[in-house]
């Protein structure tokens, strides 16, 4: 048979965490087994005692924005189902936070070596009284500190010490520590851990690394992205294929002369006539010139030779040669 909710939950001791950054107040509880629920839709109601209700609500925590850091107040927290809330309430009280950094544990550091969390006695030691130890899995969701599928763990310490050995690596977890008074309230949890991604965690800036954490993989993703695009754009630029037009292909062809040979330089079998590397019109006009310059012979062993030459002179940086014609007349006695 449905019914109310037979309880509220049970909240954390000094369950409250202030984000000055943002302006928000975290509260904690411990989340009812689900025989206690008493019906469907269940979920929790959270409020202060101005009547301002809790923005965002989980099973085991919920954040106010537009907190008040100005005057102290009190939380409530009931338990709730279809049929209604529970009939008794939780309540955290909550101080003035104003200057709840001198009430907080400083300077947290988490070594991974040896599990230890280290921390600095808060400013204001006056009737301090202990340490209470928390300690969640981290979650992705960035409006949470803890994974709310699983129950915070609590542990107290006594004033004279400043350090905690968990029984296992807490790289993959958010940690917080806050201070026992016995005259007074405390300044809440102050955390470190997985979320902030920074071992060196500062009272004074409970936010500002956890921001970090989230901007970075967004930051990774964008450049990752942008490779593959670049890597795409080159692939797609490498199977252009370029189409020149026949005519102007011809033009395009660059005559590369052929290296000259020089029969000092290379062995016998690879010499040759140079006649065979000139031109044929240049080859033409040099046996030309060895026929009309045979020796006429006379009657007294004595000859004259005539003939005529031509000689082709070609100008650097000029395509057309230019053409020398003449004649000669030679007599031995």
């Amino acid at each position: 048979m449905e019914d109310l909710p037979g309880r509220p939950p049970e909240v954390v001791p000094n369950g409250f965490s202030h984000d000055p950054n943002h302006n928000s107040l975290y509260v904690f509880w411990t989340h009812l087994d689900e025989l206690e629920w008493n019906g469907p839709d269940f979920t929790y109601t959270v409020a202060n005692g101005h009547g301002k209700k809790a923005l965002r609500i989980g099973n085991t925590s919920a954040v106010f924005d537009d907190w008040d850091a100005s005057v102290s107040t009190t939380v409530y927290i009931w338990s709730e189902n279809s049929r209604g809330p529970s009939l008794n309430k939780s309540q955290i009280k909550v101080p003035i936070l104003k200057n709840a950094n001198q009430h907080k544990p400083e300077n947290l550091y988490y070594r991974k070596e040896n599990h230890i969390l280290f921390w600095n006695p808060p400013n204001d030691k006056k009737n301090l009284d202990g340490y209470t130890v928390y300690w969640c899995s981290a979650t992705t969701n960035i409006l949470q500190i803890c994974d709310e599928s699983e129950a915070m763990q609590i542990t107290s310490l006594d004033s004279s010490q400043l350090q905690f050995q968990f029984p296992k690596s807490m790289i993959f977890s958010n940690m917080a520590v806050a201070a026992r008074y016995t005259d007074k309230i405390g300044g809440g949890m102050q955390w470190t851990g997985y979320k902030w991604t920074s071992n060196n965690y500062k009272a004074s800036d409970p936010s500002g690394a956890g921001i970090s954490y989230y901007i970075a993989p967004i930051g990774v993703s964008i450049l990752i992205g942008l490779i593959i695009y670049l890597y795409r754009k080159y692939k797609k630029c490498s199977n252009i294929k370029v189409i020149v037009p026949e005519f102007l292909e011809r033009h395009m062809i660059v005559n590369t002369p052929a290296p000259a040979v020089f029969p000092g330089n290379l062995s016998p079998e690879f010499v040759m006539d140079v006649s065979q590397l000139m031109p044929p019109k240049k080859a033409q006009i040099e046996q030309e010139y060895k026929d009309n310059a045979e020796p006429k012979n006379d009657a007294q062993n004595n000859f004259t030779a005539t003939g005529s030459y031509s000689a082709i002179f070609k100008k650097p940086f000029e395509n057309d040669p230019s053409i020398a014609t003449g004649s000669y007349c030679m007599t031995h006695l």
